[in-house]
């Protein structure tokens, strides 16, 4: 499997989030964890998409 095939999930910006997008794998940003929506607007790091929870993973 390629990594452009790959979503990594999470919930950190700065972690989850900014390795994803280092690797080259879809970044999905789930909003039920540490990240607030302030927080989400000012990072340099952003996701492909973003999800109210890990539940509506099914809808990408």
């Amino acid at each position: 499997m390629e990594a452009g095939q790959c979503y990594m999930v999470g919930d950190r910006l700065e972690t989850d989030i900014k390795m994803a997008n280092d690797a080259g794998i879809h970044s999905v940003l789930v909003m039920s964890g540490i990240t607030n929506e302030e927080m989400l607007k000012v990072s340099v790091h952003q996701p492909e998409y973003v999800l109210d929870s890990v539940k509506d993973i099914a809808t990408l």
